[in-house]
């Protein structure tokens, strides 16, 4: 874990400056969970803390990121992920074969945002560095939560993936078809590469409601209304390369449960529906998210995120 601490200080040593900020500095919490769902299997559990400031854009990481042409404005973010997967039954003793492996995972991710109003664009780039299995404590965390429920306690975590780095270079861009008052459309792009996951998406977004301009700064300015209301509809379908949270570590071979490659569907769709309603300077957002069956034998999933964002 030392190394992940290394690279957090590398990624915010020069954030310190307060003049620096703009007034876009935020903090937004996110919490992924399929109890929201009524199961407790596969993903089954996500904690994520961003935090975005301009002066994050000194960071030497930064160097390592890309923007689109004219870019109207950069916003970078710091993220700090923990996520958790299961099999389909958390109550089955024994090595589980067959189904998705335990595996636990903790990354910090560097993202730069640059967007264009004039070409209606938005392009995300982003590393990600950090660690599958059991050092990430996945297993502390969700036997912790469980208690914390009076739910039954998950067996299995011993066979979980094995110890592995995390290096992952991501990019999206999205491109805006229809910007209205009320409503806007967008295509998106996205390809990720590395040893977590390798894979490429295309995808659409709606959204609906009382927003401001997608492609002006969402989220970072509020405009002239104190007050936002909107649905947000997205659905992609990936090709896969690689899925370290399946098919086990890239370096490290050793796990004892891993979905061998011949079973992995290189075809997943997934659907996502949200309601976001903001305040001045606080979101509140819930979304449901859809997933189809990643290999052979096994099952459809979904899951709820709840988040909350407040501007500094």
């Amino acid at each position: 874990m030392k190394y992940l601490y290394t690279f957090a200080i590398l990624m915010t040593v020069y954030t310190a400056d307060a003049q620096d900020f703009y007034r876009s500095n935020r903090i937004k919490f996110t919490y992924d969970n399929d109890f929201f769902s009524e199961t407790d299997r596969y993903y089954t559990q996500g904690l994520r803390l961003d935090y975005t400031a301009q002066a994050i854009g000194k960071s030497p990481v930064s160097k390592l990121l890309f923007t689109i042409q004219p870019s109207t404005l950069k916003i970078y973010t710091l993220t700090f992920q923990q996520d958790g997967y299961t099999p389909r039954s958390i109550s089955y003793k024994g090595l589980y074969a067959g189904e998705r492996p335990y595996s636990g995972m903790f990354y910090l991710t560097h993202s730069l945002l640059s967007i264009s109003t004039e070409k209606k664009q938005r392009f995300t780039t982003s590393l990600a560095l950090g660690l599958i299995g059991p050092e990430s404590m996945g297993e502390q965390e969700q036997k912790q939560i469980h208690h914390w429920l009076h739910n039954i306690s998950p067996n299995g975590w011993q066979y979980q993936i094995h110890t592995d780095a995390i290096v992952n270079y991501n990019f999206m861009l999205e491109q805006g078809l229809i910007t209205g008052k009320y409503a806007d459309l967008l295509l998106s792009g996205e390809a990720r590469v590395g040893t977590l996951f390798t894979d490429v998406a295309i995808g659409t977004q709606i959204r609906a409601g009382l927003l401001t301009d997608y492609f002006n700064v969402i989220g970072l300015k509020r405009g002239k209304n104190n007050f936002q209301c909107y649905f947000t509809g997205k659905a992609n379908i990936k090709a896969v390369g690689y899925n370290a949270t399946l098919q086990g570590g890239v370096f490290n071979h050793s796990s004892p449960n891993v979905i061998p490659s011949s079973d992995v569907d290189r075809f997943v769709g997934q659907a996502k529906a949200s309601v976001t309603v903001s305040y001045k300077r606080v979101v509140l957002e819930y979304q449901k998210v859809y997933l189809s069956r990643e290999f052979k034998g096994g099952l459809p999933h979904g899951w709820g995120c709840a988040s909350i964002a407040v501007w500094l």
